[in-house]
């Protein structure tokens, strides 16, 4: 489980699952206090995963997002994550700010430039959900690893 972030409240657990001898899937739940909170501590996780070879001066990127549903604007959120680590590899290392609105994203984040392992393949739209229970917001994503 990674306590993405040290909030104690917002755990995202990641698990690797055999999916086809060439493809694995990693499985990501989550529990935050506030959906704002699951999309900032996603992105927290998702560099537990993908971080820890960044070299250079800090960057901020303003990132804008817009999706038909949450799930969605979720699975955006974390694919532009690996993209930038991927394509341009920069390594997003936290969220400075972040803005929900309907089914927009707005976000400034800070990271630095390094060589990632190639571990995410894609967010996948398998088993992804948003929901909100009582006060607490659930988030699962599927990983192609």
């Amino acid at each position: 489980m990674l306590g993405a972030g040290g909030d104690p409240q917002c755990r995202w657990r990641i698990r690797r699952a055999p999916l086809r001898r060439a493809h694995r899937r990693g499985r990501a739940r989550h529990r935050g206090p506030s959906e704002t909170a699951l999309f900032a501590q996603a992105l927290a996780a998702l560099h537990e995963l993908i971080g820890g070879s960044e070299t250079g001066e800090t960057e901020r990127r303003e990132l804008a997002l817009a999706a038909s549903d949450r799930p969605l604007l979720l699975a955006d959120w974390l694919g532009e994550i690996v993209y930038l680590a991927e394509v341009e590899q920069f390594v997003v290392e936290r969220v400075v700010t972040l803005t929900l609105d309907g089914l927009r994203l707005d976000a400034t984040v800070e990271g630095r430039r390094g060589t990632p392992p190639h571990l995410v393949k894609a967010v996948t739209l398998n088993g992804l959900s948003v929901s909100q229970e009582g006060e607490a917001w659930h988030g699962h994503v599927v990983l192609d690893v």
